[in-house]
């Protein structure tokens, strides 16, 4: 990996990137462990392993799997119809080129919010006249006064159109905060005080938070920013939230360590044993890991991004699929915009993370760089 190293640490020492963590894992051995870069670049704090990142999209897999845990738990299938839980969920309606709507012509179930199939869009597209309207609730939600709870936020969701028919497309969306949501009508906590007395506790996740007023402030990563004209790091910077959230996202809006995240990690890789104990079932990682989609979903992308070839996807990861005889699974995992991510290689049982703090993504990719030259050493 010595290559991989000299290429990050120019990155740095070239004010292209601000930095990142990442380690390779084959049970709970390790095989490579590497950190180059500023947490904060003023202050001149190295990344390391417990400062706190901004999950973004690494929320999801956390989320989703908490779910899973509490349906196994409670006994509830996971094809059971949202609407028995949100009674809203039987109303929705598909807008029309013309402008006229559409019942559903049959109800969402978790899987389909699971697996972004339900039809819902998210704050990022900006396909069609429906996406428009996501964003403007999100700015909206973001810039009022108003205290509002997940609850009410995803009340304000399903008062929008859905952009397709449940289980026709695949669609980065937010289903994953209705996760949310369910997490708190079914559990009967809030979803902070589940995935932190529930989840993170039992693995150890000790600095993973919704609400940052619990960290440490010293521990805080900021996020930058590269200037896409000059290739360099901008100067801007935006510093992590230390008020207490409007609502708590599954979706967007956890923060976490490179510790806390590999514990999650390694309980996938040792299939639901954490040191030693037996955290969950193994048929919770394989619901979590098997492929949902068919060939009308595939290839999937995400906003303006090259289409995800060769994955399918499970309950809350992308996961690589071999065609043949028979469907099989090798890797799964996922990624977010801040240029980190994890992977689980079932055949080889390594598991590589890697977390960064800047954005965006596109621009010297170093999760992929990271990815390729893992592939290649391990």
């Amino acid at each position: 990996m010595e290559e991989f190293i000299e290429i990050i640490e120019g990155y740095v020492k070239e004010d292209k990137i601000s930095g990142t963590i990442c380690g390779v894992y084959n049970g709970n051995t390790e095989l490579f462990n590497f950190s180059a870069g500023y947490q904060d670049i003023d202050s001149g704090i190295c990344i390391n392993e417990n400062s706190i990142f901004s999950l973004a999209s690494l929320s999801k897999p956390l989320t989703s799997f908490a779910f899973l845990l509490l349906c196994e738990e409670k006994n509830i299938p996971l094809d059971s119809n949202v609407s028995a839980y949100i009674p809203k969920f039987s109303d929705l309606k598909i807008l029309n080129e013309d402008g006229s709507f559409s019942k559903i012509y049959r109800e969402i179930n978790f899987i389909d919010l699971l697996t972004h199939t339900a039809g819902f869009s998210d704050f990022v597209y900006v396909d069609n006249s429906i996406d428009q309207m996501y964003i403007d609730l999100y700015v909206n939600v973001m810039q009022s006064n108003e205290e509002i709870y997940l609850k009410g936020f995803v009340d304000k969701i399903l008062d929008l159109p859905l952009v397709s028919q449940p289980g026709e497309k695949w669609r980065y969306s937010i289903s994953i905060d209705i996760i949310g949501l369910l997490i708190e009508i079914i559990s009967g906590l809030s979803l902070d005080e589940f995935m932190s007395k529930k989840f993170f506790l039992p693995l150890k996740m000790n600095n993973t938070y919704f609400d940052l007023t619990k960290a440490d402030p010293n521990l805080l990563c900021k996020v930058y920013f590269i200037d896409t004209q000059e290739g360099k790091l901008s100067g801007k910077s935006q510093v992590l939230p230390r008020e207490s959230p409007k609502l708590y996202s599954g979706g967007n809006g956890i923060y976490s360590t490179f510790s806390d995240y590999r514990n999650f990690s390694k309980l996938l890789l040792n299939d639901g044993v954490f040191e030693g104990k037996r955290v969950c079932s193994e048929n919770v990682i394989n619901l979590f890991k098997k492929n949902y989609l068919t060939d009308k979903h595939l290839p999937y992308k995400i906003h303006s991004y090259n289409p995800i070839v060769d994955y399918g996807f499970g309950l809350g990861v992308r996961v690589k699929i071999s065609k043949g005889s028979e469907e099989k699974i090798s890797e799964y995992g996922w990624f977010n915009s801040l240029n980190s991510s994890f992977w689980i290689n079932d055949k080889d049982k390594t598991m590589g993370l890697i977390m960064s703090n800047y954005s965006p993504p596109a621009y010297y990719n170093i999760s992929n760089i990271f990815k390729i030259y893992c592939d290649e050493n391990f």
